[in-house]
């Protein structure tokens, strides 16, 4: 087979003889030309679809509910080396002391020492002493903000340092919390 000379033209990738197109009837041509302009159409759709199928809460601003089953999750970050907690050489926090003169009245608790052995053991609190280490008023109050009002941890903690002067931590609020709950 040898290639003609003759020239050719090319209709969406496909190249027609001019002899052959120009035989070609007047209805056909039109038949072909809006078949390559639906064509077109369709494929421009079919992208469009196909980029739109591809979104997901990583690549587009979609929440992660919309992802679906078959989307890929998130990569999940591995546990550091470190334990939970705070890490050594790190400066601890305690409740604070109040000056003598700001209380109401001082309880006097001194562990017991072993009878046997001499070494100093811990003792029961006396029953006037909240065991939570906080008074029977806080509490509540607590209960009320992180409750009732929906207060974060740290909106609670904002909030008992502005109104009562006690600076509490959050994992203090948070035990308080789930007593009384």
């Amino acid at each position: 087979m040898s290639q003609s000379s003759e020239p050719s033209i090319d209709i969406s990738g496909i190249s027609i003889s001019a002899s052959d197109w120009e035989a070609t009837p007047a209805s056909v041509k039109a038949l072909v030309a809006t078949l390559i302009e639906t064509i077109s159409r369709l494929e421009d759709r079919v992208s469009h679809l196909e980029e739109h199928l591809n979104q997901n809460s990583q690549n587009s601003s979609r929440p992660p509910s919309k992802d679906g089953f078959g989307a890929p999750k998130g990569t999940e970050k591995g546990k550091g080396g470190g334990k939970r907690g705070a890490q050594p050489g790190h400066p601890g926090h305690s409740q604070k002391l109040y000056p003598p003169d700001a209380c109401q009245g001082i309880v006097e608790h001194r562990p017991e020492t072993c009878a046997h052995c001499g070494e100093t053991t811990r003792s029961p609190l006396p029953l006037s002493v909240h065991p939570g280490g906080y008074g029977e008023r806080l509490s509540p109050v607590l209960a009320l903000l992180s409750g009732t009002y929906r207060q974060s941890h740290q909106q609670v903690k904002t909030c008992l340092a502005a109104l009562f002067g006690i600076e509490m931590s959050t994992g203090s609020i948070n035990r308080l919390r789930r007593e009384v709950s």
